[in-house]
């Protein structure tokens, strides 16, 4: 199980969409979203969308978050970054959200959505697209005043915003609603109901995998000779 009391919801799609929280979040795949290599080489540890009609979903209403907020991801965009909308995370639905992380077009290529109780939207993002073809980390934070979006742990869009999220709904992974399917990969999806730090957020950005094999020994001779 993954550790943290402030930890709603964690997928790192080891071999399926479970939640590995202790809040049984489990998700429900939809199409053919199907399991594919992570960023480390690791198979059968991300899930890949094809952009028409793939997604994940929770079986129920995502409950647990009030006026803070984390939702991390990292995201592979294979080919060209297209200019159309495309979800790949959120809760609730159109227009009744209560948060999103998204693709789009101009003027904002890649942006969040935090929708508080009285209705109000605020959304905030980069008007420069993502480099296809690697892996990136995406994180959205909302701390009851601000919401801050990065991307590879820069700060790339900061907007006022108040209030308790939405009611949410359920929590959509690679779609949320009409036709705005993502494509391309998504993988270690986490949530919390509160708002880490820009110092935290870089950690995150950072994480590598530790090599935790055995290292294979190579027989050495030893010899020694008197003169």
């Amino acid at each position: 199980k993954d550790e943290g009391a402030d930890l709603l919801a964690s997928y790192p799609f080891n071999g399926n969409a479970n939640d590995a929280s202790d809040n049984d979040n489990d998700l429900i795949v939809k199409g053919g979203a199907g399991l594919i290599n992570d960023r480390f080489g690791r198979p059968l540890s991300a899930y890949q969308f094809d952009g028409n009609g793939d997604y994940l979903e929770t079986n129920n209403t995502f409950t647990g978050l009030t006026d803070q907020l984390t939702a991390e991801l990292w995201f592979y965009k294979p080919g060209e970054w297209e200019s159309s909308y495309q979800k790949l995370m959120g809760t609730g639905t159109n227009p009744g959200w209560g948060f999103m992380l998204s693709q789009g077009p101009s003027p904002y290529t890649i942006y969040s959505h935090v929708r508080n109780q009285q209705g109000i939207s605020k959304y905030t993002g980069s008007t420069s697209k993502p480099t296809p073809n690697i892996w990136h980390h995406f994180l959205l934070t909302y701390d009851g005043s601000s919401e801050k979006l990065y991307l590879d742990g820069n700060l790339i869009g900061d907007t006022a915003q108040s209030g308790n999220l939405s009611e949410a709904g359920t929590l959509k992974i690679g779609w949320m609603y009409k036709q705005e399917y993502f494509r391309g990969s998504l993988d270690d999806v986490k949530i919390w109901n509160v708002a880490l730090s820009s110092s935290q957020v870089l950690m995150r950005s950072s994480l590598v995998r530790l090599d935790t094999s055995i290292p294979t020994l190579t027989p050495v001779t030893l010899s020694s000779s008197n003169s």
